[in-house]
């Protein structure tokens, strides 16, 4: 039988696996579908948004399996490598959003619009998995950032 912090773990990872490949996946295939444009432009956000549902299954999911993992590791939830990917998550999730309802936009009026909308879109996308990249990295390497008192 598992045990139960291997389980959390479990879920942990394999939920943050579907949160980066869906926010990596979205980034490359809008932006090729609008480099295409037309039908596989469109093709391509309403694909985006779906893929979304997955992705904000595992944006709820990843803070719920954090902070069990906390508590069950009795880990201090405000170590600076801790706050700095809280932070960072913050941020991804508001790009998410933000990304989110742009897409829902472009597919409703079949392109991207303006390319200032586009380049919107790509700063909130591409930024989401630079910062998935940089949350990877504080989680593995858990490096001592500042000098945390207390």
């Amino acid at each position: 039988m598992i045990e139960p912090i291997m389980l959390v773990k479990l879920i942990h990872v394999i939920s943050s696996a579907v949160l980066f490949g869906g926010t990596l996946g979205c980034a490359v295939f809008f932006t090729l579908g609008h480099r295409r444009g037309g039908v596989v432009e469109t093709a391509a956000a309403s694909f985006c948004r779906t893929l979304g549902l997955f992705t904000l299954a595992a944006l709820i999911v990843q803070p719920v399996t954090g902070m069990i993992l906390i508590k069950m590791q009795e880990d201090n939830a405000m170590s600076p490598w801790l706050v700095s990917a809280y932070t960072l998550y913050a941020i991804v999730l508001l790009a998410w959003i933000g990304s989110t309802l742009l897409l829902t936009r472009f597919a409703s009026v079949g392109h991207a619009g303006e390319t200032a909308e586009f380049t919107l879109w790509s700063v909130l996308s591409w930024g989401s998995v630079v910062l998935l990249c940089a949350i990877y990295i504080l989680m593995v390497a858990q490096p001592a950032l500042w000098s945390h008192a207390g």
